[in-house]
């Protein structure tokens, strides 16, 4: 159990908490963390960033988290706003009623990252075929785009529609320019050993 000495003297000891929080939601151990990690989003900063990235690691665990996420969503940064969203996809099935929410940031959200992330949560959540729309259009609207590309061929990948992206990504890796190439190379290793190996040599 983590014990939280007065708010007095927390500041020494804000690192170490925030470390232990995130260990013990790394475990599973969601009644340990939770009630830390929710306290560190009322912060800012890394400290906030990391609460949220323990709470998404908690996964269904962190569904007592559902609606300070959720509140979250209409006033944080673009950087922790993300991370939001990230943990509502991980939620899963429980994260039903964020799904307008989410809706409203892919039609109505500038950002990149936040609309990917929030398609690729509302597949998490009810496999919603707006999800699949949004990463396609992307995909085919920024294919010259060394950074939004790659990017939306990960989310593609985390969709489910493996064979697709490795087709895609041996077509641009072997046609495409230099820097497309080399950005699609680092994220095909983001995603890990199987999309590496089922690449044609």
């Amino acid at each position: 159990m983590i014990r939280r000495p007065p708010r007095s003297t927390l500041f020494p000891y804000t690192t170490l908490f925030r470390s232990a929080a995130l260990a013990l939601s790394r475990l599973g151990q969601a009644d340990e963390s939770l009630p830390i990690l929710l306290e560190t989003l009322e912060t800012d900063g890394y400290a906030r960033l990391t609460a949220l990235d323990a709470i998404a690691a908690l996964g269904p665990g962190a569904s007592p988290a559902l609606p300070a996420l959720v509140d979250a969503l209409h006033h944080l940064d673009r950087h922790a706003r993300t991370r939001v969203i990230r943990a509502l996809g991980q939620l899963g099935p429980i994260a039903e009623p964020a799904v307008e929410a989410l809706r409203e940031f892919i039609w109505f959200n500038s950002s990149f990252d936040d609309r990917i992330a929030a398609a690729e949560a509302l597949w998490k959540i009810n496999r919603s075929p707006l999800a699949e729309s949004v990463i396609e259009d992307y995909m085919d609207s920024h294919r010259k785009d060394p950074y939004l590309f790659p990017n939306a061929l990960r989310a593609f990948w985390n969709l489910g529609r493996h064979e697709e992206v490795l087709a895609i990504a041996a077509r641009e890796l072997e046609f495409g320019n230099d820097t497309i190439a080399s950005r699609l190379a680092y994220t095909l290793g983001q995603i890990g050993t199987e999309a590496v190996e089922a690449l044609p040599m």
